[in-house]
């Protein structure tokens, strides 16, 4: 199934402040949160939006997409 999921990228370039758009079921919708949670952890991690040179927080929508093996 498809879960679109609208997140926070803050002046830091760690995400949050999520919420499920669209999802098939509960335990995808978390499982796609948990996974996007797990960035913040990265060196690299999320690089923030700019305005004018200064960092700002930015708003994004991304699909994910899940695809179960038996």
């Amino acid at each position: 199934g498809n879960v679109t999921i609208e997140f926070v990228v803050d002046e830091k370039g760690k995400i949050g402040r999520f919420k499920v758009l669209q999802s098939p079921d509960p335990i995808l919708s978390d499982a796609a949160i948990k996974t996007l949670e797990k960035a913040n952890s990265l060196k690299r991690g999320w690089k923030p939006g700019k305005q004018r040179g200064k960092a700002v927080k930015v708003s994004f929508t991304m699909p994910v997409r899940f695809v179960i093996q038996q």
